[in-house]
């Protein structure tokens, strides 16, 4: 046989917790029939031969008598694990003429991985979802992967999530015989509401002592000690526990993290000090802003103005930088003065981490922190755009000119109304409104007077 036939599939590998994308490429040619695979793969991703001839067989096609050379490039990164098999399998169906993709199939945008049985099914793997994450971070739209595995990786955005049962279903797909339904996309919240109870309380028969003291331990955050006989129901109760427990808030998520590392291998130990080091200083901005309430699962939509905000202002200073001007636009939009000390002191970290931080703000506590004020005005639109005053500030509490130094210097009147008095507040009627437990908010009614003024005040996130 003389002549030789090409072909080339998108995958994803795994080092540590990253991905990386392989790009398998198929060389099928005339020869002692035979498929050899190279690219440093390890013992389970060149067993891949044995398991996709059988698959191919097994979902209808032929495998010709080829002599088969897989290469898994970059050849210098090891490839593990059985991920391989699914790419490995439309490669060599493609190289061999068996499978002709149609118009409308991208092989140049389109991640394929998964492990295939012997029959051809499409069985789960391990690292689903770094390897989504860095398809996206490369600029892929779609990925081909198990069914098994789509539901964790179908908070990730922007990716066309495909989940295929059968290496058949596969090849019907690219065939554009028959599509396959993408994966809905679903928030990070609704996944982690998604927790996998293998035991329920309601399960339990009797012992009400020991159920009452699961609730109390639950409730409380108590340790607890169990004793018995074999067969008595400790293992049972244990397992009922996380059916009963809330989401654990940031602040209880950093203190377990804090013990990861400690808890794995010795020789994973380095790499998860590392994982959990990112994760404490990002934890640790969050905090610094007054949210170490929020829950892990609290999804972005029930997120209050001042927290969205704290949220974005955690993402923008995340890192540890030297160097770097930050410009920050009104970053106390929202938050209670009692936020504001937090902000306050991320500010101060970036200056003495050797940042520079331009803050455009009107909030009389943020800027008596200001090393440096310009004023612009004296009025807006038309009649601003000119620096009316620039100096610290004492020189700006002493500033003609300047609108904002008499606030900082405490010396403005403030105007105030004549209000009515107590006694007459409701003399127009009552506003009555309820609520039922709703995120933080805990079951509350509050009256308000119809035709008056009324505030409603709060630290941030405290429901108003």
């Amino acid at each position: 046989m003389d002549y030789a036939l090409m072909a080339k599939t998108l995958s994803m590998g795994v080092a540590g917790v990253n991905g990386f994308p392989v790009h398998v490429e198929v060389f099928a040619t005339g020869g002692i029939p035979g498929m050899e695979i190279i690219g440093l793969p390890d013992a389970s991703v060149r067993e891949s031969r044995d398991r996709v001839s059988a698959a191919v067989i097994n979902s209808g096609r032929q495998m010709l008598p080829r002599r088969i050379t897989v290469n898994l490039a970059p050849a210098d990164m090891k490839k593990e694990g059985p991920s391989f098999d699914l790419p490995i399998a439309v490669g060599v169906l493609t190289g061999m003429r068996e499978l002709l993709p149609s118009p409308d199939y991208d092989p140049e945008d389109t991640v394929l991985f998964g492990e295939l049985s012997l029959d051809g099914q499409v069985r789960p793997i391990n690292g689903a979802l770094p390897m989504v994450i860095s398809a996206r971070e490369c600029g892929y739209k779609s990925v081909i992967l198990p069914a098994d595995n789509a539901r964790e990786v179908a908070c990730i955005e922007g990716m066309r999530i495909l989940p295929a049962s059968t290496l058949a279903q596969v090849i019907r797909h690219i065939e554009g015989t028959e599509e396959i339904v993408p994966q809905q996309q679903l928030s990070y919240g609704d996944l982690c509401q998604e927790r996998i109870i293998t035991a329920d309380m309601s399960q339990i028969r009797g012992q009400q002592a020991a159920r009452r003291a699961l609730e109390v331990a639950a409730a409380g955050g108590h340790n607890m000690l169990m004793i018995g006989v074999p067969g008595s129901g400790k293992t049972m109760l244990a397992r009922c526990l996380p059916g009963i427990l809330p989401p654990m808030t940031l602040e209880e998520s950093l203190e377990w993290v804090r013990g990861v590392p400690a808890s794995v291998p010795k020789e994973m130990r380095s790499m998860a000090e590392s994982i959990c080091a990112s994760f404490e200083t990002a934890a640790k901005r969050l905090m610094d802003l007054g949210l170490s309430y929020l829950t892990l699962d609290r999804a972005a939509s029930t997120l209050s103005t001042g927290e969205r905000q704290r949220m974005q202002l955690a993402r923008a200073v995340r890192n540890r930088t030297t160097g770097v001007l930050y410009v920050l636009d009104e970053p106390s939009i929202g938050l209670h003065p009692s936020n504001i000390e937090g902000l306050n002191g991320v500010m101060h970290d970036l200056v003495a981490d050797g940042n520079s931080v331009l803050l455009v703000d009107h909030d009389v506590q943020i800027l008596k922190e200001a090393d440096w004020v310009i004023e612009l005005g004296p009025y807006a639109g038309a009649g601003g755009g000119e620096v009316v005053a620039e100096g610290t500030i004492e020189e700006i509490k002493k500033h003609e000119v300047s609108k904002i130094g008499p606030f900082l210097a405490g010396t403005v009147d403030v105007c105030t109304r004549d209000r009515v008095p107590k006694e007459h507040l409701f003399d127009e009627g009552t506003i009555r409104l309820e609520t039922k437990a709703i995120h933080t908010v805990k079951p509350l009614g509050v009256d308000i007077p119809k035709g008056r003024l009324t505030a409603v005040t709060g630290v941030s996130g405290s429901g108003k």
